[in-house]
């Protein structure tokens, strides 16, 4: 029997010495939820979810971008429609115009209306904004919507002016435009109920108008609903990442626990037999009495 080394000591001790670090690693992972809690518990786990936890935030701010675009367009699409119903007006006043019961004093009446429905047309053109953008008015000719995690993910979305003159539908003498919205040389005369062929002219343009007014507002509710199966699909996209980040860093706890309880029973039995190998060299005392 030796004295100065204790062997028996040393190994009990190396041994509880692993297994409380064990011990300690089940019982952060139990009480974080984390099974990596630095980069050392799994360098290549730490570096995917690093990477997950980014993409998952871009998808997040990408869908409300998504649900923005879908608002600005959404404004824009309602004060349009106001202008057809406006427009409606307008064809209707036509049509009633065109009737020879009418007397001079009757369509001067109704010239006033729509003179004021004229000014409106271009009063909603102008009022129409988002976040202080003007919409129809011609300010901004295409807004690009950042649509997804990645800088290539940007869609374009046209917004040409519209108000009487584009539409053809101004009380007095004004540029042409064309079915895209683009000012063309030639000239128009304003719109004139106070005669019979005035009025009936009046509904042809009304007509013209109606139909580049529907247009629009399809080629609009077409990139509305593009733009809500992109939100769709970002958040599939997003409930599959965290889906994924969770089995790479989230705790299994019944594993877990079944972990900390066998490391706790064995760091016991590790105390035990470190205190009886230290008390091993007391029984030389025996060979000296």
């Amino acid at each position: 029997m030796i004295l100065n080394t204790n062997p028996q000591a040393l190994l009990a001790n190396n041994a509880l010495w692993h297994r409380n670090n064990s011990l300690v690693k089940a019982s952060t992972n139990l009480s974080t939820g984390i099974k990596i809690n630095k980069t050392g518990d799994d360098p290549t786990g730490m570096a995917v979810s690093n990477k997950m936890r980014l993409q998952i935030k871009g998808i997040e701010m990408a869908d409300r971008n998504v649900n923005d675009a879908i608002s600005l367009i959404q404004t824009a699409e309602g004060s349009i429609g106001e202008m057809q119903n406006i427009t409606q007006r307008m064809r209707e006043l036509a049509v009633q115009a065109s009737n020879g019961t009418l007397t001079p004093e009757d369509r001067n009446l109704i010239q006033k209306e729509i003179v004021q429905l004229s000014e409106e047309l271009n009063a909603i053109s102008e009022r129409t904004e988002f976040n202080k953008k003007h919409l129809i008015n011609g300010d901004y000719e295409e807004f690009i919507f950042h649509t997804g995690n990645d800088y290539r993910d940007n869609l374009k979305v046209s917004f040409k002016p519209i108000n009487a003159p584009v539409l053809g539908l101004s009380t007095k003498k004004e540029k042409e435009y064309d079915d895209n919205g683009n000012q063309l040389q030639t000239e128009i005369d304003g719109l004139n109920y106070t005669t019979i062929d005035g009025a009936q002219e009046a509904i042809t343009r009304c007509d013209e108008a109606l139909k580049r007014i529907s247009n629009y507002r399809a080629n609009l509710g077409a990139n509305q609903n593009r733009l809500e199966k992109t939100s769709n699909s970002l958040i599939i996209s997003e409930e599959s990442t965290r889906s994924a980040l969770s089995r790479v860093l989230d705790t299994d706890m019944a594993g877990e626990m079944a972990e900390y309880t066998k490391n706790n029973v064995l760091v016991q039995a590790g105390i035990s037999m470190l205190s009886q190998s230290n008390q091993r060299p007391n029984q030389l005392l025996s060979l000296l009495q």
